[in-house]
């Protein structure tokens, strides 16, 4: 009889962690200077400190911001994270011919030309068994 709930345990055990483990990364921890040209991947989860809004780390874009931006700062401008810190996830994508500056959040993006490459920012991916 104990062997038929120690096989119930594990039938339930394997069920259940592949769920649990996801298909997604671990965030990557960065600092508030990190731009996207510092991290390899299309699609990745970073995890920001606190504090990066007094930082004076440039931002270039609204939205979609240029690969040389801080991405902890341009999650903050974007509306994804507050000054406490979090975990974002960020797509690269090719560059714009144009990227608009703003003010949000605190934080003043700047306007720039033509970039090669950019990213922007998506809701986090549910796990998949």
């Amino acid at each position: 009889m104990e062997w038929q709930g120690l096989v119930s345990v594990l039938v339930m055990t394997s069920l259940i962690l592949p769920v649990c483990r996801g298909t997604i990364a671990p965030p990557q921890l960065v600092e508030c200077s990190t731009d996207a040209e510092n991290i390899n991947g299309d699609t990745y989860s970073v995890e920001c400190p606190a504090g990066c809004l007094g930082t004076l780390f440039s931002i270039y874009g609204t939205g979609t911001y240029t690969s040389d931006s801080s991405i902890c700062r341009a999650a903050i401008h974007d509306g994804r994270l507050t000054d406490a810190g979090g975990v974002v996830t960020v797509v690269e994508t090719s560059g714009l011919d144009s990227y608009q500056g703003s003010s949000q959040n605190e934080i003043n993006s700047n306007s720039w030309g033509s970039w090669g490459s950019a990213f922007y920012f998506v809701d986090s991916p549910t796990p998949t068994p």
